[in-house]
């Protein structure tokens, strides 16, 4: 479904990204400098994408990191600042935000 060098955005980044040989946008932060340094929220972020009221997991700025990082994939939808530069795609059953033309996609095996 990608290329060597491409990044999927994703909350659980850590196993995935190993695996997947694939680069990786963290959206929780704790490879981000960035979110890291963000005050930690006392209730669940607007996005309410990896927020769980605990340690690690407790911090969001998607809208800053797809600005920074500019994912080629998304497991979750982009923030509506990005929404129109990603389709919905399907792979092996699952769906995914892929960045219009993004030469990392090997869009003959996803389905739009």
């Amino acid at each position: 479904m990608s290329n060597p060098g491409a990044r999927i955005a994703l909350c659980p980044a850590g196993a995935i990204v190993y695996f997947s040989h694939r680069g990786g946008v963290d959206l929780l932060g704790k490879v981000d400098a960035h979110v890291a340094h963000l005050q930690v929220s006392q209730g669940r972020s607007p996005n309410r994408r990896c927020w769980q009221n605990a340690p690690g997991h407790n911090k969001e700025d998607d809208t800053g990191v797809f600005a920074r990082e500019r994912p080629e994939f998304s497991k979750y939808p982009p923030p509506k600042t990005f929404a129109g530069a990603y389709v919905r795609a399907q792979h092996a059953g699952e769906t995914y935000f892929v960045l219009r033309d993004t030469p990392a996609a090997r869009w003959d095996a996803l389905k739009q």
